[in-house]
């Protein structure tokens, strides 16, 4: 991120002094990032699950390190946009593969503070990078800027080299999977668990099991399989004779028939005389399914037909959209309406970053721990943007103005942190992490679509409309699509403790019920 964040106080100085181009054509510029990022995600998704993560990761770092090149010593603006392009697709491999790194050792309970933690080591990178781009470029010049670039490309790609291992990769994931097994088969094991459900049972057929009642009677068999069968009238027997029956079946050598261990387990199916059918009882809290082995196509196309899948992406592309309209027109708010240099054009991008560091895992924890769920947490992230968005251009002091952007970076901040976690936990609720990097690749398709649309459809309606029109009308759009997410949400499970604690009141109401 320091490479990504040093050119944002250079590249609209240099576009309207240099090149003399208007708004328009630097929120081109900057939208060409997204769009490297748009066509290499899926890419880099298949390619990662395929063959592993340190290979794109190593590619993606000598990709950064040639736009960094070119930046350096391009002189035509053609240059300029191959290499915010390549820029792109090396962000494309940062993210996505970084986050389904992620994703194949933690499980998504743990998901949120740790994506917090590394969304919060990543927002001291952008942090630093505004800070020394802008510094060094007002009392060194163009190019020193991207030097310092350079080494810090090299770095990072002798710390991959060195670290990042697909071996230990595939280790770390045979435990977590491991791991989760045993909790479940804890679960299962758990005898006081399978004593109160047989408990409830016995206790709601005991009047059943009278043979002077219905006619009705209950058979437990050895794995806590409950069937309270109909018989009919003419079938009542007397248990001493049926015994008798029974025995003497068994000495002439016929089969009797029994319950075998393929028949299923941790359930109890009461069929009452009134044959009213109550539901399965789940004891681990999660349904069994069996995730059909997909290529990408089939994949894709399952995932695009799921309105929740969707719900979520929406948001991923307001929050990409309120993170980079703003990086064409700080710099020359800054200068045009307050007079200031690029070294407070850096301080304002550091404090518009600065509130991801302590919020986005610290909403993590508070989510993971289930405190807040997820779907409010974003909520009120959401709510706390739209309301400061509209202030950025009718603050009179640059005081205010910075405190209006660390309030909006904080929103964001929160808004966003519970949605990775979200997305991951719908799409695979058993955590099988087969498709952890074409899932990951999907946040990052439409993130970068919104980064896309975020510098164009700012400078647009600043330079035809105005500043104010931009930021209302994103303002609604974030606080519309907010609420919608809320209600959609608002019954549905976003995580593991959500689904566990749903299935558990259905238990209840089941044991109430019977």
């Amino acid at each position: 991120m320091i490479c990504y964040g040093i050119i944002l106080p250079i590249i609209p100085l240099e576009m309207e002094t240099r090149y003399h181009k208007s708004q328009s054509v630097t929120g081109l510029l900057f939208a060409m990032f997204s769009a490297g990022c748009l066509i290499g995600t899926p890419i880099v998704g298949v390619l990662s699950d395929r063959i592993g993560r340190r290979t794109p990761f190593l590619i993606g770092m000598a990709m950064l390190a040639g736009s960094t090149m070119l930046f350096a010593y391009g002189r035509h603006l053609a240059i300029l946009f191959i290499a915010r392009f390549v820029q792109g697709l090396s962000s494309a491999v940062a993210w996505v593969v970084g986050l389904a790194l992620i994703a194949d050792i933690y499980s998504n309970e743990q998901f949120g503070v740790v994506s917090g933690t590394v969304i919060g080591g990543n927002t001291i990178g952008a942090l630093v990078g505004p800070i020394i781009g802008g510094v060094t470029y007002e009392h060194f010049g163009y190019l020193v800027p991207f030097y310092i670039s350079a080494i810090f490309v090299l770095l990072d790609l002798m710390t991959r080299v060195l670290l990042v291992d697909d071996g230990s990769i595939k280790l770390h994931k045979q435990l977590k999977d491991r791991k989760g097994k045993e909790i479940t088969q804890l679960i299962d094991d758990n005898g006081d668990i399978r004593q109160d459900i047989l408990n409830d049972v016995e206790m709601a057929g005991a009047d059943v099991a009278d043979p002077q009642r219905d006619g009705a009677s209950i058979s437990l068999s050895t794995d806590d399989h409950v069937v309270v069968q109909d018989q009919e009238d003419e079938e009542d027997v007397d248990v001493d004779q049926e015994q008798s029956q029974l025995n003497q079946t068994s000495q002439e050598g016929d089969e009797v028939p029994v319950q075998t261990e393929s028949e299923p387990i941790n359930h109890a199916i009461i069929n009452s005389a009134d044959h009213e059918v109550f539901d399965e009882i789940h004891i681990n809290g999660v349904e069994d399914s069996v995730d059909e082995p997909m290529n990408e196509r089939e994949f894709f196309k399952m995932i695009m037909k799921r309105l929740d899948v969707w719900m979520t992406l929406s948001s991923i592309i307001l929050f990409a959209i309120g993170m980079s309209s703003l990086e064409p027109l700080l710099p020359l708010l800054i200068q045009n309406k307050f007079h200031r240099s690029t070294s407070v054009t850096s301080l304002l991008f550091a404090s518009f970053i600065f509130p991801f560091l302590v919020l986005s895992p610290l909403s993590g924890y508070l989510t993971d721990k289930n405190y807040v769920s997820r779907t409010k947490m974003s909520f009120a992230g959401a709510v706390v943007t739209a309301v400061a968005f509209p202030f950025i251009d009718r603050v009179s002091h640059l005081s205010l103005l910075f405190i209006d952007i660390i309030v909006i970076g904080g929103g964001l901040a929160v808004f966003f942190n519970p949605i990775i976690p979200i997305l991951t936990y719908i799409v695979d609720p058993t955590e099988k992490g087969t498709h952890n990097g074409k899932i990951l690749s999907m946040f990052c398709i439409f993130y970068s679509f919104g980064i896309f649309i975020g510098p164009i459809y700012s400078t647009l309606l600043d330079e035809h409309v105005s500043f104010f029109s931009f930021t209302m009308s994103f303002s609604v759009l974030i606080l519309v699509n907010a609420i919608v997410f809320l209600i959609y949400f608002l019954r549905r499970p976003t995580s593991v403790f959500e689904a566990n604690a749903a299935q558990s009141n259905s238990n209840h109401h089941i044991k109430l019920r019977s």
